[in-house]
Order: C-alpha cells, then sequence, then structure tokens
C-alpha cells in the first residue's frame, strides 16, 4: 500500500486509518477483509470500508470458483453497449469492431 502512493506519508496514513477499522472485529474477520481486499485489488480505505460494511469478504472468492462478469476493452460487461456512443456516427463501426473482438 506504501507503494503505491506518491508520497509515503499518504501510504502510512491509509493503513492507520485501516488498523483503526480493525479494532472493532475479530482478528479473524480482519484477515479475511484483507484478503479479500488484496484478491480484488481494492487497497484504499474506501474499499476496505465497503468490504466490512457490506460483508464481502464472506462472499464470491476466487477460490470458490467465482469469475468476475466478462468484459470488453472499455472494461464493462459485453452486454453493455457504451452509452456515449449512441447517437454517435463513429458509434456503429465502434460497437461494431468491439462485438468482433468479444466473440
Amino acid at each position: 500500500m506504501l507503494a503505491h502512493r506518491p508520497h509515503p506519508e499518504e501510504g502510512f496514513r491509509t493503513c492507520l486509518g485501516i488498523l483503526r477499522l480493525y479494532r472493532g472485529i475479530d482478528p479473524a474477520r480482519a484477515e479475511a477483509v484483507s484478503a479479500r481486499a488484496v484478491e480484488i485489488g481494492a487497497l484504499t480505505y474506501k474499499s476496505i470500508v465497503s468490504i466490512i460494511t457490506h460483508k464481502l469478504d464472506k462472499k464470491n472468492s476466487v477460490e470458490d470458483g467465482w469469475t468476475p462478469a466478462q468484459t470488453h476493452a472499455l472494461g464493462r460487461p459485453a452486454d453493455q453497449p457504451a452509452k456515449i456512443l449512441v447517437g454517435r456516427p463513429e458509434g456503429a463501426a465502434v460497437a461494431a469492431s468491439l462485438a468482433r473482438s468479444a466473440l
């Protein structure tokens, strides 16, 4: 976490905040929350809060066979069109090329 920040002090403050969050929970759950955060790449204070609040440490792990939805080059699920392209002349060409690449 320290390496992902432009200044080490920022990462240190994030770590302190996360440790403060872990004060009120069971050590085993804190480990599960940390493992889940690393697994999904959510290494921010807000992400850890979300994992704890929504009890995401107990749901859908990669080890349990869970895989994220298939996405295309723009990071959206393949069945959701890009709203930005709707109504633009180049939208049809881009949508067609994305559809070909998804096959």
